[in-house]
């Protein structure tokens, strides 16, 4: 039996995890270990690392929604640009992660 998934407020999710984010940004980390800081910064970084999937998730679906189409551009990577006001490279790379990761998850043919 499957578990029925609820509808998920995604802006309350974001505004939780700045929330984390500043909690995280006033840390005192003076009194901590070379051992304990040592493993914050790991897990920071880990956690770090997970966030572009957040985006190459974002872009797939701007893309199944066909956005760009609909914001009058001609391309992912120039709504990505006006979106977010990213750099032309810094678009195009993210477009470029994004579809790399949507080709591994793909499966392969049998």
């Amino acid at each position: 039996m499957s578990a029925v998934r609820q509808p998920v407020d995604a802006m309350a999710v974001l505004a939780r995890a700045h929330a984390l984010v500043d909690e995280l940004a006033c840390l005192d980390l003076t009194g901590c270990t070379d051992e304990a800081l040592e493993g914050y910064w790991r897990e920071k970084e880990r956690l770090a690392r997970r966030l572009p999937s957040l985006d190459h998730a974002l872009v797939q679906e701007v893309e199944t929604r066909g956005l760009p189409y609909e914001r009058a551009v001609r391309t992912t990577a120039q709504y990505l640009r006006w979106l977010l006001r990213l750099e032309p490279t810094e678009a195009h790379g993210r477009v470029q992660a994004a579809q790399a990761a949507a080709r591994r998850r793909s499966p392969s043919p049998g």
